[in-house]
C-alpha cells in the first residue's frame, strides 16, 4: 500500500528521463535504465499472479491502471502540440517499445486474474472474499470506461499493430521466418503479439465497447479515396484487417 505508489512515482520519474535522454551520448547507461523499468512492471505483474488482493487496493492498482493507460496510447507518432499532455515529455511522445509491450502484458494478467474475475454465488458465506471481489471489480469498471478502451484500441490497431520497417524488411527477406514470429501462438513477446493478445482480452471482456470501436475504424478506412492511396494508409488497412480476422467470431456476431 506504501511501498508501490513510491516505486510507481519513481518509475514515472525516470520513464521521462528516459525519454528525454533518448539518442544522448550513453547508450550503455540507457539500456541499464530501461531493464530497471522493466523489472519494476514485470513485479506490478507478479503481483498480480501471486498476491491480486495486495494488488487491488485502490491506492495501488488505480494509478498503476493510469501509467499503463498512458504506455498504450503513447505512439511514436504523436507531433509536438498533439494527444494529451500527459504523454508529452519536452514535446515528445512517451512511447518507449519495450515498456509499452509489457505494459501491455501487465494489463492483459489484471483483466484475466481468475481472482478478480471470480464468479460469487448469492449464498457465499466468506464476507472478506466477497468484499475483496466485488471492490476489485468495481475498480476495473471504474477504470475500463468508454473513452478509455476507445482510446487503447485505437492506439493498438492503427499503431501498434501496423508493420513497421523492419518488419517489411523482414517479410521481404524471409516471408515464412516473419509468419513465425509474428504468429500468434508464438511466445516471444513483440509489439504487435501482445497487440493482438490486448485486443482479444478487450474482445473477451468488453465486446461491446472493442467491436464498436472497430466499426468505426472500418467506416473510417472505407471512407478513404482509393485513389492516390499512400502507402501508411495501405500499412493501417492491413493492420485492421488482421484485427478483423481476431475478431471474425464477435462481428458475425
Amino acid at each position: 500500500k506504501d511501498i508501490l505508489p513510491q516505486l510507481l512515482g519513481i518509475l514515472k520519474v525516470i520513464h521521462q528521463q528516459y525519454v528525454a535522454a533518448v539518442g544522448g551520448p550513453s547508450a550503455s547507461e540507457q539500456s541499464l535504465v530501461l531493464r530497471g523499468m522493466l523489472k519494476i512492471l514485470k513485479l506490478f505483474k507478479d503481483l498480480v499472479a501471486f498476491h491480486p488482493w495486495s494488488f487491488s487496493m485502490r491506492e495501488v492498482i488505480a494509478p498503476i491502471l493510469e501509467y499503463l493507460y498512458v504506455n498504450i496510447t503513447s505512439t511514436l507518432e504523436q507531433q509536438n502540440g498533439n494527444g494529451n499532455q500527459a504523454q508529452q515529455v519536452a514535446g515528445n511522445s512517451l512511447f518507449v517499445e519495450d515498456i509499452c509491450t509489457l505494459s501491455m502484458s501487465v494489463l492483459q494478467c489484471i483483466t484475466r486474474s481468475s481472482s478478480y474475475r471470480s464468479c460469487l454465488s448469492k449464498g457465499e458465506a466468506d464476507t472478506v472474499k466477497r468484499q475483496l471481489v466485488e471492490g476489485a471489480q468495481q475498480l476495473l469498471r471504474d477504470f475500463f470506461l468508454k473513452e478509455r478502451l476507445d482510446a487503447m484500441i485505437c492506439a493498438i490497431i492503427s499503431h501498434h499493430m501496423t508493420l513497421k520497417q523492419g518488419d517489411l524488411e523482414k517479410w521481404q527477406v524471409s516471408p515464412e521466418e516473419f509468419h513465425h514470429e509474428n504468429d500468434l501462438g508464438n511466445f516471444h513477446e513483440t509489439l504487435r503479439s501482445e497487440s493482438e493478445k490486448l485486443l482479444c482480452s478487450f474482445l473477451e471482456n468488453f465486446k461491446e465497447e472493442t467491436v464498436s470501436t472497430m466499426m468505426k475504424l472500418i467506416n473510417q478506412i472505407q471512407s478513404m479515396p482509393q485513389a492516390g492511396i499512400q502507402f501508411s494508409q495501405l500499412l493501417l488497412k492491413e493492420s485492421l484487417y488482421n484485427a478483423m480476422c481476431l475478431a471474425a467470431y464477435d462481428l458475425h456476431g
